[in-house]
């Protein structure tokens, strides 16, 4: 079994935006309570390359509240900490994950080494298993 786990501050105005995680495209949780969170899943996976995605939905203009051209107020999830098996993983997916958002105006198609994700879209990371042997080599 290997474990997934995910700490992340929930900022939002007006409503809370959803969070759901996948890996392998099996839904692991859904979120929409609007509060700080630690997510943590085990999950049996064979040997090989695995996908863990982290898409945020639900966010549309009223989430955001600009004055005089200014954003004051605004709804995104702030990643903490992403651990696999118990080790946290931050340095190696600030290199490695990237952020897909689903907005016509966002910064660029893909973000990378990005933290706060402010956008509806997919963050997205590659992890092999055994993941003690992935992290040795991406470590080393």
């Amino acid at each position: 079994m290997t474990k997934i786990s995910i700490d992340y501050h929930h900022v939002w105005h007006d409503h809370p935006l959803t969070v759901t995680l996948f890996v392998d495209n099996q839904q692991l949780c859904i979120d929409n309570a609007g509060t700080d969170q630690v997510v943590e899943s085990e999950v049996d996976l064979s040997d090989g390359e695995h996908e863990v995605k982290l898409c945020i939905t639900g966010k549309d203009f009223s989430n955001v509240l600009q004055e005089d051209g200014v954003t004051v107020k605004d709804s995104y999830i702030l990643l903490n900490t992403i651990k696999l098996d118990n080790i946290n993983i931050g340095q190696i997916l600030n290199e490695e994950a990237k952020f897909y958002p689903k907005h016509p105006g966002a910064k660029a198609p893909v973000l990378e080494k990005v933290k706060e994700l402010g956008y509806n879209g997919e963050y997205k990371f590659k992890f092999s298993v055994p993941t003690w042997e992935w992290l040795i080599e991406k470590l080393y």
